[in-house]
């Protein structure tokens, strides 16, 4: 239901906020309030799980909706490639979470040069595992697949048994997940090479890759892990690893991609621009200014280098 949401709310010139259904209810309605939102879709038994009673916005329960015959056709609203297509709520390590403005153009800009970088076809299958409300899987699992009429198949819960069951059943050959997923999947039981073999493209990101893993998953299953870089506030894939092309250095996040910049400041910080870098924060002005400099370039606060060979070393 979350792309289907999506695109409609998008159609008709709106904005999207996707809720991490892992806060705290008062931690989702203090999003709600700050956000301003007019409708929240969720289903009821997600509701009720969380213990969440949102006050404000309208409720649309899609487990309770009934369609019956064909709505009336609804001419999209016209959205320029600068409008606010999404905020997304980072945890935030301090203080209340700081809502991260995205356009059209960010999203836009991202799924093609991730596409630049993979070079998908309509015979690759997604796994999808990461949630929808992370710039990580809203970007990668969500978008990029309707882009590129990529299928995508999504399970609700990580749970190693049941991914390795679907490896099994619809041959995935793009994977995309985080290290501890990453080392779960090994300690799986009837976990063999063979059921990873359909990958021919698998990348790690959202925490540092330990080296164990990285190891134990290419001498164990026959898998080699694409170590990436990304934040929410880049859209977020930053670089990535490219093993097929002779571009795997492990122990970094490898180059960026088309059309993104990284310089290491005199400190160490790593200092990012681009099509794919934020308009801001929502309602923080002053806080945006402190990341974003006037002429585009974004303090990530993550210290780094960059290697003789163009590789970027989160340190």
């Amino acid at each position: 239901a979350f792309p289907i949401a999506a695109l409609a709310a998008w159609m008709l010139g709106k904005t999207i906020v996707p809720l991490n259904f892992l806060l705290k209810p008062e931690e989702l309605q203090y999003v709600v309030d700050d956000c301003g939102c007019d409708t929240i879709i969720a289903a009821k038994p997600l509701l009720d799980h969380m213990g969440f009673t949102p006050s404000g916005p309208e409720i649309v329960l899609v487990d309770q909706l009934s369609f019956r015959g064909v709505p009336d056709p609804v001419w999209p609203a016209n959205a320029d490639p600068d409008d606010l297509a999404v905020i997304l709520y980072t945890s935030g390590t301090s203080g209340k979470p700081k809502g991260v403005m995205l356009t059209h153009a960010n999203l836009e800009a991202n799924v093609r040069q991730v596409e630049d970088w993979v070079h998908f076809t309509r015979d690759d299958v997604m796994l999808g595992v990461l949630p929808q409300f992370h710039s990580f899987g809203l970007t990668v699992m969500t978008l990029l697949p309707l882009r590129f009429g990529l299928r995508v198949v999504y399970t609700p819960r990580f749970i190693p048994g049941r991914l390795i069951k679907l490896m099994r059943e619809h041959r995935p050959t793009i994977f995309v997940a985080i290290p501890s997923m990453y080392g779960a999947l090994l300690h799986a039981k009837d976990a063999t090479a063979d059921d990873f073999k359909s990958l021919r493209y698998a990348v790690s990101g959202g925490e540092p890759l330990p080296d164990a893993v990285f190891e134990a998953f290419r001498e164990r299953l026959g898998v080699t892990l694409n170590e990436g870089y990304g934040l929410t506030e880049t859209s977020p894939v930053v670089s990535v690893n490219d093993a097929r092309n002779d571009g795997l250095r492990f122990g970094t996040v490898g180059k960026p991609i088309r059309d993104v910049q990284v310089r290491i400041a005199t400190d160490g910080e790593i200092l990012i621009k681009g099509p794919n870098v934020m308009m801001g924060y929502y309602k923080e002005p002053e806080m945006t200014a402190e990341v974003l400099t006037p002429d585009g370039w974004f303090h990530t606060g993550d210290i780094g280098e960059i290697t003789k060979e163009g590789f970027l070393r989160i340190t």
